[in-house]
């Protein structure tokens, strides 16, 4: 079963990792390799996972830590630390106990080429690499946002979350129209909300709380009630299975997938963005 979920994931992340591996890398090495990776990196080609980024920090006794984002990845974010050796330009990317109890079989090697550009490959078991793509640092956006793609070069649009999550947005799936609400905590606690979402079928809703962080527009679900149809799945459902996250302002995106099976995949859109 692990596997099976192992290899959905490594099928939405080929949208971003798309170069063969026995395609010749588009970028030289120069061997100019940096003495840190600390920084901000993204994709060379941001026509190809635009949104997705990786972030490193400052390294402590030979490791630092790494949160990486993949657009269209089922796990996210996943997280660990990097080892690099500035001598030869190579580094790993070692999953935290959390990310490996997913991926237990991923591995993901680094090779600076210049001091701003690297290429991360991805491998099973440490076999031959079979997704590679090379990512550039870059200038963090100062909202915490991610790049947004379809921009050639370094112009990076940044991207922006609402201070809060709260309104009344609405959604189509299968010609049929969902509206979800989100709205304050009882218990008033900060970052907390309740989120409810439901169409005219009358079946129930998808009922819970949500943990907001309005510097990534990212949201930690707990569903507390499923709508009917899909009650036999309460008793399964687990937080890393859900996705919420704002992709501006007025949109956020909900999906639920598992084992490489998608339930459901909205997109909401605020019902009155003017009068917010």
């Amino acid at each position: 079963m692990k596997k099976t979920f192992l290899m959905a994931a490594f099928a939405a992340l080929a949208m971003v990792f798309t170069t063969s591996c026995n395609k010749e890398d588009d970028t030289e090495d120069t061997g100019n390799y940096p003495e840190s990776l600390q920084g901000y990196w993204i994709p060379v080609d941001l026509n190809e996972g635009g949104n997705s980024y990786i972030t490193i920090g400052q390294a402590i006794s030979g490791k630092a830590e790494c949160s990486v984002h993949i657009e269209g990845a089922p796990i996210d974010i996943m997280t660990g630390y990097v080892t690099y050796d500035a001598k030869t330009g190579a580094g790993a990317f070692e999953l935290d106990a959390a990310t490996a109890r997913e991926l237990p079989t991923l591995v993901v090697k680094l090779q600076a080429k210049d001091k701003d550009l690297l290429t991360v490959s991805r491998s099973l078991d440490g076999g031959q690499h079979f997704m590679s793509a090379d990512f550039k640092r870059v200038e963090k956006p100062d909202n915490g946002g991610e790049n947004q793609g379809g921009q050639q070069g370094d112009t990076i649009i940044n991207r922006t979350w609402p201070v809060e999550p709260i309104g009344h947005f609405i959604g189509m799936r299968d010609s049929n129209y969902y509206y979800a609400m989100i709205g304050e905590d009882s218990n008033e606690v900060d970052n907390i909300y309740t989120i409810e979402i439901w169409n005219n079928d009358e079946d129930g809703a998808f009922v819970g709380t949500i943990t907001y962080n309005a510097e990534t527009g990212a949201i930690s679900a707990d569903l507390t009630s499923l709508p009917d149809r899909y009650a036999q799945y309460q008793a399964l459902l687990q937080s890393d299975m859900i996705t919420i996250e704002f992709v501006d302002e007025d949109t956020f995106i909900f999906r639920i997938a598992a084992m490489g099976r998608t339930m459901i995949d909205m997109t909401f859109n605020r019902w009155n963005p003017a009068g917010k």
